[in-house]
């Protein structure tokens, strides 16, 4: 595919084409939702070189979206137009055009305001008028959000072809057949007369082009298209006849228009089952095929997976580098639920013969749904040995070397990435990510990469969510900074959440954010609650949920929900770290210290050696540990065995602690949790200590405070003067 793509760009420079224009419709479709090409196919990866490389033919995109790129000087060959809704003082003229009744001027200021310009917009509204003149004083009859608002729009179409009757609505529909303006002759073999043509033109569902000496032209616009829907603009008889009108329109037109016409006729004549009455070319051409199959796949009636999969294959067996036609077989393996080692061997075949970064993508996808990270970092590094200029590839890498505990290698990727594309957030915020996991030398540096990628990309997600989080863990380790990082998050999240108000992640950031200020947990609770509606339904998601929300119950109190939430997420996960230090606050918030010394000792051991995270929970261990000692001082010491056994030779009651303790045949503890009183286990290399602060500033234990009543539970709160305390990662008696 890459050189496929230098072919057709250098290709541009063929004699003939001067004077012409190529208009490519629906940038979006290739460039994504974002703009920023990336997950790349065959079909993104050559119109993003069309938009970055100057070409002797002019070529003009239509986009809802803009391009974005991320090398300076990239899109240096793109003149760019955004167009704007037009001004009030046109109203006029289209109303006057349209036959709506003579309104004052003054009245189309509110309604200038409320449709903002769009065009279409303006001439639905008048023709509505025409018949009900009354609604030029109703503000909310017709209001818009903005001029991109299509779904307000839809909704003003919809009413417009409600008021149709019949034969003027199939008139119409014939019409939305035509992909591109198609003159008045077509549409009479379509069966839609002229007086059905000027009728629509002047119910505002009908665009006129051309005239003042050059033929008039017709077509039905996208969003009224849409509002039909799909079923009424995909009748297979009327493809086929238009396709027919098409092939003889072909016949004695310049070489350009004739191929263009015969190639939407072998379009329509696919969609409409017939594609054995297909033309020929004279150039290998399957994109109508494709754009069939993806039909067949995608539609949200009744799929045709197995007469797709024979087009997929028709197209594989003549064209092995189409990479577009792999991607669509590996999406229909899996609508199917092929089993997993045919879609790797189709994915392996796939990149062998047709590599382009959408595969590799796809194939992470595949292997990681399998838990298998190894395969998937193996085939993104045969991703980044093919296509070494594709910064996203080595970025999603050194994301899941990261995970595997390959900093060094991730590292080198993402400055790599860097270096290609200085300007790709991701980069900036993977990086940055890394970096706060070194602990406090390390958190200006991550701190600056993780703004950089805010600054590059204000308006994203994740990149301000991992920005936020590194604020939330400097707001609680460096007391100085505590107020004014908080009020930062604050600002962040409101200007997020104004843009994304229905993301679950903002919700959940705000969420984090309350209950970690503890001002208003209620507030939090809320925040959490829609987060949770708003979220999808996979494992990873769901698992943050019972997290949040554990440390929210726990900061009200419910300490038997929090226990159960925590004990269920350690069995499914024994490894996370972050279960197993709540853990250790449930136990110390019921005065079970010995056991939270112990669960929080366990969760330690889980942590990057000099994460800001460790160097708290290190804190808090040696806060515990204080506790757990002034807790032993306040029982009296027993006195010396043989001053004992000279008083009264009969045996003693055992004390509580002996009567819970272990055996002396019990197995040991387990190496692993070894820990002294004060925290500290085996010598370590010594790490950066963070600015910190306890969690709460607790009074010491008392007497009262310490659960005795049962002897099997005082072995939980002390042991005797002068009796060693049971190992950190030990059994504990009444632990569970």
């Amino acid at each position: 595919p890459p050189a496929l793509v230098a072919a057709a760009v250098a290709g541009q420079a063929a004699e003939g084409l001067a004077g012409h224009a190529l208009v490519v419709h629906g940038l979006e479709e290739a460039s994504g939702r974002d703009g920023a090409f990336f997950r790349t196919s065959r079909l993104a990866m050559l119109v993003e070189a069309l938009l970055t490389t100057p070409t002797p033919l002019r070529l003009l995109f239509t986009a809802g979206v803009q391009p974005v790129f991320y090398r300076e000087g990239r899109d240096a060959p793109l003149h760019r137009l955004a167009l704007t809704g037009i001004k009030g003082r046109e109203y006029h003229g289209i109303f006057e055009a349209l036959h709506a009744p003579e309104f004052p001027r003054d009245k189309f200021g509110p309604l200038s305001e409320r449709l903002h310009g769009h065009p279409l917009a303006v001439r639905l509204v008048a023709a509505a008028m025409r018949h009900h003149p009354e609604l030029i004083d109703d503000d909310k009859a017709f209001s818009l959000s903005g001029p991109d608002d299509l779904k307000g729009i839809g909704k003003i179409a919809e009413k417009r072809i409600k008021a149709l009757s019949e034969p003027m609505r199939r008139a119409l529909i014939a019409a939305a057949h035509l992909r591109d303006a198609g003159t008045g002759r077509t549409l009479a073999e379509l069966e839609v007369s002229r007086k059905q043509r000027d009728a629509l033109i002047l119910d505002g569902l009908l665009t006129v082009v051309g005239g003042e000496g050059k033929p008039r032209r017709y077509y039905v616009p996208d969003n009224i298209k849409h509002a039909l829907g799909r079923r009424d603009t995909s009748d297979f008889n009327t493809m086929a006849a238009l396709a027919r009108i098409l092939l003889a329109e072909a016949e004695g037109a310049e070489p350009l228009v004739a191929f263009a016409l015969k190639q939407e006729a072998n379009r329509l004549l696919e969609q409409s089952r017939r594609g054995k009455d297909a033309v020929d070319l004279g150039v290998p051409d399957f994109d109508a095929i494709l754009d069939n199959a993806t039909g067949m796949i995608r539609t949200k009636g009744k799929p045709n997976h197995e007469l797709a999969g024979r087009a997929l294959r028709f197209v594989l067996d003549r064209d092995p580098a189409n990479a577009d036609a792999w991607l669509l077989e590996l999406e229909r393996l899996r609508a199917v639920d092929a089993p997993f080692k045919d879609r790797k061997a189709v994915l392996e075949e796939a990149i062998d013969k047709a590599p382009v970064p959408e595969l590799f993508h796809d194939a992470v996808g595949l292997f990681r749904s399998q838990g298998n990270h190894h395969e998937a970092i193996a085939v993104l590094e045969k991703g980044v040995e093919l296509l070494p200029e594709h910064s996203r590839l080595r970025c999603r890498l050194a994301s899941l070397q990261y995970r595997q505990g390959r900093r060094h290698d991730a590292i080198q990727h993402l400055e790599q990435a860097m270096a290609l594309d200085p300007m790709l957030p991701d980069a900036y915020g993977l990086l940055g990510t890394i970096r706060a996991e070194e602990g406090a030398l390390s958190v200006d540096r991550a701190e600056d990469l993780l703004r950089e990628a805010v600054r590059l990309a204000p308006d994203d997600i994740v990149q301000t969510a991992r920005l936020v989080r590194l604020l939330l863990d400097i707001a609680e380790g460096v007391p100085a900074r505590r107020e004014a990082v908080r009020a930062e998050i604050r600002e962040r999240l409101d200007a997020l959440h104004a843009v994304h108000k229905e993301d679950w992640e903002v919700h959940l950031l705000y969420a984090e954010a309350l209950r970690a200020e503890g001002k208003d947990p209620e507030k939090a609770a809320w925040f959490l609650g829609k987060a949770r509606k708003l979220a999808p339904n996979r494992r990873g998601v769901d698992r943050r949920f019972k997290l949040e929300s554990a440390r929210l119950d726990l900061a009200r109190g419910k300490v038997d929900e929090v226990e159960r939430t925590l004990k269920d997420l350690a069995r499914k996960d024994p490894s996370n770290a972050e279960v197993v230090q709540l853990l250790a606050e449930v136990h110390a918030s019921r005065g079970h210290l010995v056991a939270a010394h112990a669960e929080l000792s366990r969760a330690i051991d889980r942590m990057s050696p000099h994460a800001l995270e460790r160097t708290r929970a290190e804190t808090r261990l040696a806060e515990l540990a204080t506790q757990i000692q002034q807790a032993a001082g306040a029982f009296p010491a027993p006195p010396p065995a043989d001053a004992a056994d000279a008083a009264d030779p009969t045996p003693a009651d055992p004390t509580p602690a002996e009567a819970a303790a272990p055996l002396s045949d019990a197995p040991p503890a387990p190496a692993e949790a070894e820990a002294s009183v004060d925290g500290s286990s085996e010598p370590a290399e010594a790490a950066p200590v963070a600015e910190s602060t306890p969690a709460a500033d607790e009074p010491p234990a008392t007497h009262d405070e310490i659960p005795n009543d049962d002897p099997s539970e005082s072995s939980d709160a002390v042991a005797p003067e002068g009796e060693p305390l049971p190992p950190a990662g030990g059994p504990v008696p009444g632990d569970g």
